[in-house]
């Protein structure tokens, strides 16, 4: 969002969130007008079935392209296809985001999906196509920008570490009922509380701010790059390992609870009745829902009985 604000668009910019299902982004920069274009059906009004290889809008429609978390899902073949198409329906901007190649992004991204099939007994749902493609590199990414005559700045984005510790304590969470009911609410929280004041390197993705020919990036944009850090690389990758070995340890842990029949049979209990708890809510929820409706209705047909025309038809014996 500081990105959108720092490129100076004004209010009736046009913009295309290029993977963004559901419109998420579209809902966080509600001040611009948004359309949103990926594959899976969607019935709000700014969104558009469609493919990123073959973008359905003509050439430099929007004065800003955007595209989080989608580069890394495409297969390499497909890769430079999917720029093209950025660049050409782009009139000005694009901002690219992305988790890129590196040995420290690669661990994390193998230790979580390993831990999510151990949880759940079957791969992990995206990150296992970034397995399967690998994942994209940056320095030939921003190249691609800049052979095209475009200016390109690569901003860290999401502490390598946070993320790692944020992606498995959601996996870990979800085994017990008590601290299951907070999975939804904790992503947020901890954005909020962390990830946004802890400085982003090692970055788990980068954010490329690219400007076409003849449309410079403001200052604003190039102030954003931290200075590079004097950690190691050795290093990073210790502190790593180590927090792994504390996922392994908690996981073992938790196993531990599951093994024993009566430890286990209290939690299943717990996580029963929540789970009657939750029908119930959304039952007396529906109930009220139902009942708002049918009052409506009612009211809606006691003022059509007194209308004019009703009464007219009803002398007339129609109704």
């Amino acid at each position: 969002m500081r990105l959108v604000v720092h490129l100076g668009l004004p209010p009736d910019a046009r913009m295309l969130d290029v993977g963004g299902y559901p419109g998420t982004l579209a809902d966080l920069l509600d001040d611009h007008a948004i359309i949103t274009l990926d594959q899976p059906h969607c019935p709000r009004p700014d969104y558009v079935c469609g493919t990123a290889s073959a973008i359905p809008f003509s050439n430099e429609s929007f004065d800003l392209i955007l595209s989080s978390d989608t580069l890394e899902h495409l297969p390499a073949s497909d890769r430079d296809q999917f720029l093209e198409e950025l660049l050409r329906v782009s009139a000005h901007y694009i901002i690219l985001g992305a988790p890129f190649h590196s040995e420290h992004v690669e661990f994390c991204e193998e230790k979580i999906s390993a831990l999510y099939e151990r949880c759940y007994a079957r791969p992990h749902p995206w990150l296992s196509e970034h397995v399967a493609n690998g994942l994209p590199y940056l320095d030939a990414v921003c190249n691609f920008f800049k052979e095209r005559g475009c200016t390109c700045v690569a901003i860290p984005n999401g502490n390598l570490y946070l993320w790692f510790i944020m992606e498995a304590l959601q996996l870990l969470m979800v085994g017990f009922p008590n601290a299951s009911l907070l999975v939804d609410d904790f992503q947020p929280h901890f954005n909020r509380l962390w990830a946004i004041s802890t400085p982003a390197i090692p970055a788990y993705r980068h954010l490329l701010v690219i400007g076409k020919s003849g449309h410079a990036l403001p200052s604003q944009i190039t102030h954003l790059v931290p200075p590079e850090t004097d950690e190691p690389q050795t290093t990073i990758m210790e502190k790593l390992r180590a927090l792994h070995e504390l996922l392994e340890n908690l996981y073992a842990s938790i196993e531990e609870v599951f093994a024993d029949p009566e430890r286990k049979g209290l939690l299943l209990s717990a996580q029963y009745i929540d789970q009657l708890e939750k029908i119930v809510a959304h039952q007396e929820k529906e109930f009220l829902r139902q009942t708002k409706e049918f009052e409506e209705n009612q009211a809606r047909l006691h003022a059509l009985e007194r209308s004019p025309i009703i009464r007219l038809l009803k002398k007339l014996r129609i109704v």
